[in-house]
């Protein structure tokens, strides 16, 4: 009588379990804390690696690729191209190509004289370079001060820098309110690292920061001011 009180627990047991969900957590980058990939299939997920910026598609909410949820947290530009190949040659969210270019743009010094590596890096660039391109057109002022940042020093890229010189002149016309200080400041630096001198182009950026110093003076810290006289210069 024991026994089959024992048997019929232990079927009690096993049919419970087999009724529970079991999650499975996702798989971590090998020594990134909070590096694990996740799919961005919503506009939160995808803002995990460029925070706090907005694009058309962001509002269409269709992501079907691929990143590291954090990718700031990866320190070794090897770790950062092992993840993002992973996503290359597949349909990726502009907020995380112009994230993932600033963080190889951070990183690409590691590279040295590995030119596998360099190789590898350049080919990511080129793949996020042409997503951003393709989608130019909806870059918000968050969005395009980063991309510029990114690329400024790449001869490679210069197609794309133009394009976001013509998107800086449609979103100073709208008065985009995206074009923060900080924004500003990074845009004026990018351009001027990359030597360009167009004068609609900088007045186009001149007119912003003047109004926005205008009604909000106080978002003009040093660093800004000094980034954007030292373009200007």
């Amino acid at each position: 009588r024991r026994v089959e009180v024992a048997v019929r627990e232990t079927q009690a047991r096993k049919s419970a379990l087999a009724a529970t969900p079991v999650e499975v957590p996702a798989p971590k980058a090998a020594a990134v804390t909070g590096a694990a990939p996740l799919p961005t299939s919503t506009p939160e997920q995808a803002k995990s690696v460029a925070p706090d910026v907005t694009c058309e598609s962001c509002a269409a909410g269709s992501y079907t690729a691929w990143l590291p949820r954090k990718i700031s947290a990866y320190c070794k530009l090897s770790e950062v191209v092992d993840a993002l190949e992973l996503v290359q040659g597949t349909e990726v969210a502009l907020p995380n190509a112009v994230g993932a270019m600033n963080r190889l743009k951070r990183l690409q010094r590691q590279a040295g004289g590995d030119r596998k590596l360099v190789a590898r890096l350049n080919g990511l660039l080129a793949f996020f370079g042409d997503v951003v391109l393709a989608h130019v057109d909806t870059l918000s002022g968050k969005l395009l001060s980063l991309t510029v940042n990114a690329i400024a020093e790449s001869p490679s890229h210069r197609p794309l820098l133009r394009a976001c010189a013509a998107r800086v002149e449609v979103l100073a016309a709208q008065d985009d309110r995206g074009f923060d200080a900080q924004a500003l400041s990074v845009t004026l630096n990018g351009f001027a690292r990359a030597r360009m001198r167009d004068e609609r182009l900088f007045a186009a950026l001149s007119a912003m920061a003047c109004s926005r110093a205008a009604s909000d003076p106080g978002q003009f810290n040093a660093q800004s001011v000094s980034v954007i006289l030292n373009a200007f210069a």
